[in-house]
């Protein structure tokens, strides 16, 4: 039969067969390229990443999130550094209520045994009397004429022992004085046993002190309230040099003037009483007296320390 004729027209169907399966073939192939290809650069993506995190942790840093850790690290950083700073200005406030709540006290102190005597302060250059109880004031700046190492290593024991050898020293110059008042002057946190027993001896105190409060412009202020008093007989002063430092730490206490300075240098420094801390203690022009007092000062922080400055 002529399938022409019957109006059949095209390929035979075993050739359109065979066509389909080429095309087929051709796509799964060409599919199949794609799909390599795919792998291939998702492979290749993962090998930069991989030496990309190996480069970042090497170097401390994930590259993407550095600038935000640097950040979060500077702020870190800043409020640690407030933080201290906040701390530092607390001690600082309880140092100086501290040191204020000993003077108060050394103040009431001393002006009891004015009243006992029966006598006041005298506002200008008083003029020597014996009425009322003898006073011998001691004042030491601790961080420039620390005590003896033994006697810092014992602790508490060692506070005593120091405390009853001073008053038993300074009472035999003169040997009149029936009261003595003691007052250390050191950088907070030192020798703390120490110290807790030294300052629970009576009319003893312990003044702490730093770079903007220091022991000179304390011990002034004390010599300018006290040493007018004519039964303040004598003055001991260990670790700052009389003859300069006071007179310049006159006009730094309220109220005083260079008009001050001369008063104090007149009536108050005759009544000062050096003690050499340390042998080789530079004493530049001092021309009053001096003392040693044998095994109390014999430390290596004082031999380690520099002279005063004149």
């Amino acid at each position: 039969m002529d399938l022409a004729h019957k109006g059949l027209t095209g390929a035979p169907p075993a050739l359109n067969v065979q066509l389909d399966a080429d095309k087929w073939q051709e796509l799964i192939s060409a599919q199949d390229e794609f799909v390599a290809d795919l792998l291939a650069k998702k492979l290749r993506l993962h090998q930069q990443m991989a030496a990309r995190d190996a480069r970042n942790a090497s170097s401390g840093k994930n590259a993407p999130q550095s600038k935000e850790d640097e950040r979060a690290e500077r702020i870190e950083a800043a409020e640690a550094r407030l933080q201290a700073l906040r701390t530092e200005y607390q001690n600082m406030s309880a140092e100086r209520d501290l040191s204020d709540k000993t003077l108060e006290e050394l103040e009431a102190r001393l002006i009891a045994l004015q009243r006992e005597a029966g006598d006041k302060p005298a506002a200008q250059v008083p003029a020597s009397s014996s009425a009322g109880p003898p006073i011998t004031l001691v004042l030491i700046d601790g961080n420039v004429a620390p005590f003896a190492d033994h006697l810092i290593e014992k602790g508490q024991p060692g506070g005593k022992e120091t405390a009853d050898m001073l008053e038993e020293q300074v009472q035999l110059n003169p040997a009149s004085s029936e009261t003595t008042i003691l007052v250390f002057f050191l950088a907070p946190s030192t020798w703390k046993s120490f110290i807790d027993e030294f300052s629970r001896r009576r009319n003893s105190f312990v003044i702490e002190v730093n770079d903007s409060s220091p022991a000179e412009v304390h011990m002034t202020a004390i010599l300018l309230k006290f040493g007018y008093m004519s039964n303040v007989e004598r003055i001991y002063i260990a670790g700052t040099h009389p003859g300069t430092a006071f007179r310049a730490s006159v006009p730094k206490v309220s109220g005083q003037t260079e008009h001050s300075a001369d008063a104090f240098v007149q009536a108050v420094l005759p009544k000062v009483v050096l003690i050499k801390h340390a042998e080789d203690a530079y004493l530049g022009n001092l021309k009053g007296p001096t003392v040693s007092f044998a095994g109390l000062f014999a430390s290596s922080a004082a031999r380690a320390a520099q002279d005063w400055q004149v």
